[in-house]
């Protein structure tokens, strides 16, 4: 399972822009792709716009 940073920007029209990021595990390119779309459909269902800035490899934390 890998992890995988998701930075974005979300717009309103009634709100100040904010820049923002999210982690995903994932097996695959595929499973992360669908869970970029729920995000992006999430925010679309209230009104913003979502821009993906950048998507990074999470590498572990050491112990």
């Amino acid at each position: 399972m890998m992890k995988f940073q998701v930075t974005y920007r979300l717009t309103h029209p009634e709100y100040m822009p904010t820049i923002s990021h999210t982690t995903f595990s994932a097996h695959t390119h595929q499973q992360l792709d669908k869970a970029i779309i729920r995000l992006v459909k999430k925010w679309e269902e209230q009104g913003y716009t979502l821009r993906i800035l950048a998507v990074r490899k999470r590498l572990p934390v050491p112990p």
